[in-house]
């Protein structure tokens, strides 16, 4: 055999290896559908007890989301067999795993339903003010019609078991309002159904009109489950106007098929029925009783499960909250160490920016010496060495030196920003001025500089000393107007030159002015070109 056959034959097998991974997986999934299916369509007891057989095995073995599922379908059951207190139990665990999970639609329609069905299960057992309250939850997160209409129903039996009626007629007319928008006809039925129980107890002559057309579209559904009822209803028109024949008739009707679909407290609510109609009275006081005694226990009971579910909801909400105040703790600390390190890196950087300052500040002293002082002492030498120079033209160059040795220690000099500072920015105003260029200052002594702070004044003082410098070196002015005032707590300078201006190049002074007004986070704009003087407008 070569390769290639080799290869289409290892291919077939993974194929049918991988249709069976399938079809087993898809089975899974058709099981669990099968029988949630028998629950809401209801045949026969072996329906149910097959049903609960295969959910019961299943819920340990699925993830959170399908055992509340499960749990729900399982409490449909025990209360469709009139085993309330399991039904219970299952829905309670189907709400403790729902509440722990992320808000949905799942999580919403979900909770209606286990609302809803907590409400029929405390109304089964005459907690009749704990079925409102579910019932009336579910109302509020209910988002079809047919939800509405369900609920609507559920609460006026619920009325009517507190002996309500007017509320509960009121209830169901809202409810038949809404019924030509639905195409369910199983709840059709019911809220007719339970329509014509209502006005049979209000002595409404309507009452037997509701109850056949109910009966009719059961009969015709074939829902088994739903036809004792009817049935019920039926015996109770009947018996309320004493028409034993028809009464008897339809209790056996209802006691037939509580048998069918073998629902122990129908049947034990068939054979009250039958019972009735024999117009006993002892039987009649024993039916009282009986009711009496059982509806004690079942309240009773009923108040420790829903103690047990609203503790065990509490401890959740308790430790939820738990959780948030740690999320919040932790939040809080993170972002002061956040703070804290950009705190940390903003210094740095306002560290490496005044070093950067400082050396270029250095830089250009060591140049201006080279270029300016050093030079000329060269120079100075070499024709003092040839006697090429008279007193007087010696005296002259070395006052020249000492002038320029001079302006640049007035540019590196400590400026003391604790005196008086306005004193100081007109003695760097005046070591600038002379007769080949006036300097004239406008608002300094206007400013109250004690409210400025250091930085910013020493700032304010080396700018403008690189500007004076500028115009001396470049401008060949022989004017320059400083005007200083503040507008809305910042500070403006205005610098003006007439000399003979040029094109914009940011080298040495010009740059160190920028970077200076930068690290103060304020602005700088220049104004110049070539035969038109300079300008520079500065806001801190």
């Amino acid at each position: 055999m070569n390769n290639k056959s080799l290869l289409i034959l290892f291919s077939s097998f993974a194929c049918y290896f991988m249709s069976i991974k399938i079809a087993f997986s898809k089975t899974e999934i058709d099981s669990l559908q099968f029988y949630i299916e028998k629950i809401t369509s209801i045949n026969s007891n072996k329906d149910l007890f097959d049903a609960y057989n295969y959910l019961s095995k299943e819920k340990d073995k699925r993830s959170d989301l399908d055992k509340t599922y499960i749990y729900y379908n399982l409490s449909k059951i025990d209360y469709t067999l009139g085993f309330y207190y399991d039904s219970e139990y299952n829905a309670v665990q189907a709400l403790k795993i729902i509440d722990k999970i992320a808000d949905s639609d799942f999580k919403t329609s979900y909770k209606k339903s286990l609302y809803t069905l907590l409400g029929k299960i405390y109304k089964a057992l005459n907690f009749n003010d704990q079925a409102l309250n579910f019932y009336n939850n579910s109302l509020k997160i209910a988002n079809t019609t047919k939800d509405s209409v369900v609920i609507y129903n559920n609460i006026a039996t619920t009325y009517k078991a507190n002996k309500d009626f007017k509320k509960a007629n009121d209830i169901l007319l809202k409810a038949k309002e809404l019924l030509p928008k639905i195409n369910d006809q199983t709840e059709v039925a019911r809220i007719l159904d339970n329509l014509g129980a209502i006005k049979t107890i209000l002595q409404d002559p309507e009452a037997y009109t509701y109850l056949k057309k109910s009966l009719k579209i059961r009969q015709k559904l074939k829902d088994y489950s739903q036809l004792y009822p009817s049935y019920k209803s039926h015996f109770n028109y009947y018996f309320s106007k004493n028409n034993i024949d028809s009464a008897k008739k339809y209790s056996d009707l209802a006691y037939n098929i509580s048998k069918l679909i073998n629902s122990p407290s129908y049947q034990i609510d068939a054979i009250k029925l039958k019972l009735k109609t024999d117009n006993n009275v002892s039987i009649n006081e024993f039916l009282k009783l009986t009711d009496s005694l059982e509806k004690v226990r079942n309240i009773n009971k009923n108040q420790y499960s829903l103690l047990k579910y609203n503790v065990n909801k509490s401890l959740l909400e308790t430790e939820k909250q738990k959780n948030q105040k740690t999320i919040y703790k932790f939040s809080l600390i993170f972002t002061i160490i956040l703070i804290v390190l950009i705190l940390y890196l903003l210094n740095i950087r306002h560290k490496k920016q005044k070093l950067e300052q400082i050396y270029q500040t250095e830089t250009n002293i060591s140049k201006r010496i080279h270029d300016e002082v050093a030079n000329d002492i060269y120079k100075y030498m070499i024709v003092l060495n040839e006697n090429k120079l008279d007193k007087q033209l010696q005296l002259d160059t070395i006052e020249d030196i000492y002038y320029k040795t001079r302006d640049i220690s007035k540019e590196i000099n400590v400026i003391n920003e604790k005196s008086n500072f306005k004193d100081e920015l007109k003695d760097l105003f005046s070591s600038y001025s002379n007769n080949q260029c006036k300097v004239v200052s406008n608002g300094v002594s206007d400013i109250d500089w004690n409210k400025i702070n250091k930085h910013k004044k020493i700032t304010i003082y080396r700018v403008l000393q690189e500007l004076l410098t500028n115009t001396k070196k470049h401008s060949q002015a022989n004017l320059v107007v400083i005007k200083i005032n503040t507008n809305r707590k910042k500070l403006e300078l205005q610098y003006t030159d007439n000399g003979i201006g040029t094109n914009l190049n940011f080298k040495n002074g010009l740059k160190n002015t920028e970077n200076r007004i930068n690290t103060l986070k304020g602005t700088i704009t220049f104004d110049t070109k070539p035969n038109n003087g300079f300008k520079a407008q500065i806001i801190i």
